[in-house]
């Protein structure tokens, strides 16, 4: 018989069977192969294209035979024996194989896997009953506890003087009663250890009592009282564009709240001004304390700080230019040491 793999593919009737796909191979008209374990017939020359497993037919190849591998076996009987021992399957095991193996995994499990109910384990621990009653009168070997000692008592002193005393093993409620006598006013004892003041203490001289705190608070406004400063005058004449003083004191080194009242009458024309200095030399922190334009009559009340090192001069200087001279009706201030 000829040779059918060297026949033109033009002449040929019957398919040529080239064994199992292979992607390098070259295919011509009506080669026959072997894919998935179904077989197919090649429609044209073709290379690098597989026959299709979704469908009976493409442009290139044509289903001839189709193989067990797509067949349907849900009603197929599979004959197989159990495997000898444990194993995993294996890719390219035969179904018989498989399903050894699978009825030895199956074999090896106990009752208890398909159960699921404590009874079927094998090798049960023996509970003893308090494992589930969780009660202490099921324990066993319980320790034997003695009864407690009725010889000792319990003693409340104060002061080192006993108060009441009492058995350890008393079965009733027992009081103690401590008696702490009233504190006198009067005498209220600050010494440590001792008694605590009355909060309402009336004797000035006992430190930390409330009448000893407001003898303190009277006695430092007094020192205040002693350490202000007073200067008035009314009537005073000022001439004509010239700046006069007017009120002066000398303060010793400190810290001082400096509060000035001024009533400057009306006037025509001109402008009325009045200024702090120190040591006849304007006090450079505040400008003039104030200035009235003509025709107005002023009332103003002034206060400032002034910190000096030294014994100073302080005084105030007075100024109006109406063109003529003018009467001050009312200046005082008022220095307060606060430091």
């Amino acid at each position: 018989m000829a040779d059918m793999t060297n026949m033109e593919p033009a002449g040929r009737v019957i398919a040529v069977f080239r064994g199992e796909y292979n992607d390098a191979e070259t295919y011509e008209y009506y080669d026959e192969v072997l894919y998935k374990n179904s077989s197919y017939i090649a429609k044209r020359t073709t290379s690098g294209n597989p026959p299709p497993t979704g469908t009976v037919s493409d442009d290139n190849w044509r289903l001839v035979a189709k193989g067990i591998m797509d067949a349907d076996i849900s009603e197929s009987e599979i004959v197989f024996e159990e495997a000898a021992e444990r194993s995993n399957i294996e890719s390219g095991e035969k179904s018989k194989t498989i399903m050894g193996k699978i009825r030895k995994i199956f074999s090896d499990l106990k009752s208890v896997a398909f159960s699921g109910k404590y009874a079927d384990l094998e090798g049960i621990p023996d509970l003893k009953k308090v494992a589930t009653s969780g009660s202490y009168d099921d324990l066993e070997n319980k320790p034997s506890i003695p009864a407690a000692a009725q010889n000792g008592a319990l003693t409340i002193q104060r002061n080192g003087t006993d108060v009441q005393s009492f058995s350890a093993d008393q079965s009733i409620d027992v009081v103690v009663n401590i008696e702490v006598p009233e504190i006198s006013r009067s005498t209220a004892i600050t010494a440590a250890g001792e008694y605590a003041l009355d909060a309402i203490e009336k004797n000035a001289s006992i430190e930390g009592t409330l009448a000893y705190q407001i003898a303190q608070q009277n006695n430092n406004l007094s020192n205040i009282a002693n350490k202000r400063y007073r200067k008035g005058a009314d009537g005073y004449s000022l001439p004509h564009a010239v700046w006069t003083s007017v009120l002066e004191l000398t303060l010793p080194a400190g810290t001082y709240i400096v509060a000035q009242y001024v009533n400057f009458p009306g006037a025509v024309s001109g402008t009325r001004s009045i200024r702090l200095c120190l040591n006849d030399v304007p006090y450079t922190p505040s400008p003039q304390l104030l200035t009235a334009m003509s025709g107005e009559r002023i009332q103003q009340s002034y206060c400032t700080f002034i910190k000096i090192s030294t014994n100073t001069k302080l005084g105030f200087q007075a100024y109006q230019n109406s063109n003529s001279s003018m009467t001050l009706d009312n200046f005082m201030y008022d220095v307060l040491k606060i430091v």
